[in-house]
This record gives structure tokens, sequence and C-alpha cells, in this order.
């Protein structure tokens, strides 16, 4: 196990911008997905809440991010400042967000995602000033344990992505179930649709 920072395991560190609001012609579309930091949190974003014209990433300095980029709300009130997400598929951020280019000799992305979710607090702790934002020099420089081997990386990635699977599915399974009760509630105490003796409705 080594401890190196972030900038060392990466190809780039760099963070998004909002196009001008004014210019209707950069978000009157649904061309390309625009991260917020309100969506980070969830282990992985395949889509975006908002999007902005081609011409916006075009004629701004957007930068479209590769798949599997590591983004890290630096701002954002409550619980959002420290969260991480995983980039699922290419898209464009605000200035708020700090992603995250792994570099995949280096290390395995997935590995780091996991890694930094467990340095929730700590990373709350590099911000700085009145509104307590982070800033991308600090991510750069944040230290990360990590073993030397890749393989070793990936596998316990690949432990901790199968345990976070069944979470998802238990999840999936209890909203199922409160739903068929809610249904189950209304049919015979609100519509008073509930079984007699005979499993018929009265």
């Amino acid at each position: 196990m080594i401890r190196v920072p972030l900038h060392m395991l990466s190809t780039k560190i760099s963070s998004g911008l909002t196009p001008l609001r004014s210019n209707t012609e950069f978000w009157n579309s649904s061309d390309v997905p625009w991260v917020k930091t309100e969506q980070l949190g969830t282990k992985n974003i395949y889509d975006s809440n908002e999007k902005i014209s081609q011409k916006a990433l075009d004629e701004t300095g957007l930068k479209l991010y590769p798949v599997n980029t590591i983004s890290i709300a630096m701002y954002g009130e409550g619980k959002t400042r420290g969260s991480v997400s995983i980039l699922r598929s290419e898209m464009t951020t605000n200035q708020a967000c700090c992603n995250v280019e792994i570099d995949a000799n280096k290390a395995d992305y997935e590995y780091v995602y996991y890694y930094l979710t467990t340095q929730y607090n700590q990373l709350r702790n590099l911000s700085s000033g009145v509104r307590k934002n982070l800033n991308s020099n600090d991510i750069k420089n944040f230290e990360i344990n990590i073993p030397e081997k890749i393989s070793v990386q990936r596998n316990i990635a690949l432990v901790l992505s199968s345990l976070d699977s069944k979470i998802e599915l238990n999840n999936r399974i209890n909203a199922e179930l409160e739903q068929m009760a809610k249904s189950l509630y209304d049919y015979w105490f609100v519509q008073f649709d509930f079984p007699n003796e005979q499993g018929k409705p009265y």
C-alpha cells in the first residue's frame, strides 16, 4: 500500500463551467449532458437533469469529460460538498464539479471512487473561505492510500461493486413491496374492498 496525491494517478483534474444563461442558443437544446453538484452522491450518473447545446460546447471553454471520470462536488449546501460520483457517459459539468480523469495505467477508477467515498469528511475539511467551498488544487493534492498493483485495486473494487449491486437490488425489492403494501392498504381501508371469509370483496 502506498500513499500518493490524486494528481499522480490522473491524466487531468479540472472543473467545468456554466454557459451564459441569457444566451438561449446555449440552453434550448437536449444535445449535451451538463451535470451539477446536486446530482453527485450516487455512484453512477448516466445522464444529466439539464442539457446544453452543441453550440455552447463549441463556443465556450466547456470540456466533454470521458466515460468513467470521477466527479467531486466542490460547492453545495448541506451534504452536497464532498459528494463523489462516476460519470458513465460523456458529459460536461458546471464549475462546482471537480472532474478527475484517472490514468488507467496507474490506478483503477472504481477503486479511487470507493476510496474517496470513505473520505467524505476529510474532503469537506479541505474547504475554506466564507462559503466553505473546496478548490481543485486541494483535491489535486489530496492523498489516497492505494495498493501498488492495479490488479489488487480492481479486485477490491469488484468486491465493493458486487455489494453495491446487492444493496441496490434489495432497495428495489423493498420499494416494490412498499408500493404493494400501499396499494393493499388503499383497497382495504380507503376503498373498503377488503376480502370476506370466502376471499371475495365485501
